[in-house]
């Protein structure tokens, strides 16, 4: 009998010690059948805190850390696709959960990368991500102004002349342009214009501080009718006096011209040789098919 029982506790002992073992699964909410489901750390954004110059109960980034983010990203010199493009690796995420300040309503506020950016860690942030995209994206302050209140930031851009209203219906947005929300034409909400497609009257915008029913605010991208909702207008992108687009389709070209410039003269000799090889066999072979009956 104590044998039997020495017997049952080390196989118990066995059976903990291999469920230990293997891999827990990390679980991100329920699915829509209300199962658990696989975190999906590209799409929700939750990234790995360890690899991060950061403070990790407080979700606190640092300058360092943002100019990481975006070491890898191409930006053209086309201010407003570089700005859509900068937006666009923002997309979910999310105020913190876990640095939190009462705001001057009492209204407990979560830190965000873009306030901290700013310098209002705890403030409305929607203005503030478009702010710190744009940095991001190459665009200089003197040629976009912008600013944390969205009602302020519409009087500057209206100095500017680079505001256009939305009632007068006469300008259709593209891709980099600010988008301005506000009942009575008073802004208090704004995005960046990720694409816009006339033929199917769709306009799609990527905005910030957005509550999608969990009261926890994020990046996310919308869908609206071009000429639709409670628009008071939009920002409309200067171009970039030093985007000169036929440059890059001639880069390949310029390449090419450079390499060979630089070359040692045996092997352009040779390049020329073996054009001139081509060229006649071409022009023997048409003769050819010229004199044939």
């Amino acid at each position: 009998m104590k044998k039997r029982i020495q017997m049952a506790l080390a196989l118990l002992l066995a059976v903990v010690l291999l469920c230990s073992a293997l891999p827990v699964p990390e679980v991100y909410g329920e699915s829509e059948e209300g199962e658990p489901r696989q975190l999906d750390k590209d799409l929700s954004r939750e990234e790995d805190k360890s690899k991060k110059p950061q403070n990790e109960w407080t979700d606190v980034e640092n300058t360092e850390y943002w100019n990481m983010l975006f070491s890898g990203v191409k930006r053209t010199g086309n201010w407003g696709e570089d700005l859509a493009h900068i937006a666009f690796t923002q997309i979910g995420y999310k105020e913190s959960i876990l640095n939190m300040r009462p705001d001057s309503f009492g209204m407990m506020r979560g830190y965000t990368r873009y306030g901290a950016w700013y310098g209002n860690s705890y403030g409305a942030w929607c203005a503030m991500f478009i702010a710190f995209c744009m940095h991001f994206a190459g665009i200089p302050d003197d040629a976009m102004p912008t600013q944390s209140n969205c009602e302020i930031w519409r009087r500057r851009l209206r100095e500017r002349g680079l505001y256009a209203e939305a009632r007068d219906k006469n300008y259709t947005p593209k891709p980099g342009d600010i988008i301005f929300f506000g009942y009575w034409w008073e802004p208090d909400h704004a995005g960046i214009v990720y694409s816009v497609d006339e033929e199917k009257n769709e306009l799609k915008y990527i905005h910030g501080n957005v509550d999608m029913g969990d009261k926890r605010p994020r990046v996310a991208i919308s869908t609206m009718k071009l000429h639709g909702g409670d628009v008071a207008g939009f920002a409309v992108m200067p171009e970039n006096p030093d985007y000169h687009p036929y440059v890059e389709k001639l880069s390949d070209r310029l390449k090419m011209a450079i390499e060979r410039a630089l070359a040692p003269a045996e092997n352009v000799a040779e390049t020329a040789e073996t054009a001139e090889t081509t060229e006649q066999a071409e022009t023997a072979e048409a003769t050819e098919t010229t004199t044939e009956p």
